[in-house]
């Protein structure tokens, strides 16, 4: 077995008899992805745990945790934010080299947000920071749903020419299907919906969702997007929450479970609908994915209705996110994984 193939991660149990993941790992594998992932340095007093799986390999252990293959190198602990501004300025990762398409974005996501963030005095630095944290995770789930997109289409091929599927794939593109409530082989419909998001919507949305990544909800709770929840336990109680009001905000394991069904959320609930379509139009017509005019149809993303849409058609011309929507992802650097 390679280096590249081993697993490598570091699971923390909290003494007091809850388990709580603060761990760290480096992920290649058999994924084209290469990634670093930072979380918070582990309060004192709690144990170091390692799982083993069936086949006698480390891997994450604990709730809602999936393993993560590692590669080699050691993984980067970030206690605060001084420690993250630092890390990305050692990776040369500055949101005006993206913007200028000088650079790729580099292949570093956090599992949590720096519990420091709202005392950074510095506005600008605060701002930076989050959407360089949010940035990647956010091409990270379009550069996934692009992949199965090129699959689809691939498969969809293959039928027109009368080709049978493999039982792998057929099962693959029903289990997808199934998961959006479409019917088997309805691949023009599951490509409506299994499309990427527009970046600088989702960096707006998740400035305004989470307080620029300082509310309770994102850093306790890895809720970046403000997606609710009915049932009880699984997320976080807002404190003015109307009498008889059941509805949570819904926490998650890591901010990339955030991301992911934010995205979901998009593709698939009824509300959205007309952002699905004039994504679709924009496809139809060869045009990219546009920030401003996709933020336009989230009327329904708040009860704030248009006014919300205004915020968030604000926030991306402000901050320049829209700058941001043609930004790529680039192969991992290996300085981050330097000891």
């Amino acid at each position: 077995m390679t280096p590249r193939q081993r697993f490598g991660v570091s699971v923390f149990r909290v003494c007091a008899g809850f388990s709580v993941l603060f761990g760290l790992a480096i992920y290649a594998g058999a994924s084209p992805i290469d990634e670093v992932a930072f979380a918070a340095r582990p309060a004192p007093g709690i144990d170091l745990v390692v799982s083993v799986n069936a086949n006698g390999m480390p891997q994450l252990a604990g709730p809602g945790v999936r393993p993560l293959a590692a590669s080699t190198g050691n993984a980067v602990i970030v206690p605060d934010a001084a420690s993250l501004l630092d890390e990305y300025r050692r990776l040369g990762y500055f949101l005006a080299d993206i913007r200028r398409d000088d650079v790729s974005v580099p292949r570093v996501f956090l599992s949590q947000l720096p519990k420091d963030l709202p005392t950074v005095q510095s506005v600008p630095k605060r701002k930076s920071l989050f959407i360089r944290s949010l940035l990647p995770l956010v091409l990270r789930a379009n550069e996934e749903i692009l992949a199965d997109r090129a699959r689809i289409e691939m498969l969809r091929d293959r039928i027109v020419a009368g080709q049978a599927l493999t039982p792998t794939d057929a099962a693959w593109l029903d289990g997808l299907s199934a998961s959006y409530g479409l019917v088997p082989r309805d691949l023009a419909g599951l490509l409506h919906r299994h499309d990427q998001v527009p970046v600088g919507l989702a960096l707006a949305q998740g400035i305004e969702e989470s307080g620029w990544g300082t509310s309770r909800f994102a850093l306790h709770g890895n809720a970046v997007f403000g997606q609710w929840t009915f049932s009880k336990g699984a997320g976080l109680v807002p404190l003015e929450r109307e009498d008889g009001a059941r509805h949570e905000v819904k926490a998650f394991p890591t901010l990339t479970d955030s991301v992911r069904q934010y995205v979901r959320n998009l593709n698939n609930h009824r509300a959205y609908r007309e952002f699905r379509n004039e994504r679709a139009a924009l496809r139809r017509n060869s045009k990219p994915i546009d920030s401003i005019a996709l933020a336009k149809t989230m009327t329904r993303y708040s009860q704030r209705g248009a006014h919300y849409v205004g915020a968030i058609v604000g926030l991306i011309t402000s901050n320049e996110l829209d700058g941001l929507d043609a930004a790529r992802l680039g192969a991992m650097s290996h300085r981050a994984i330097d000891s």
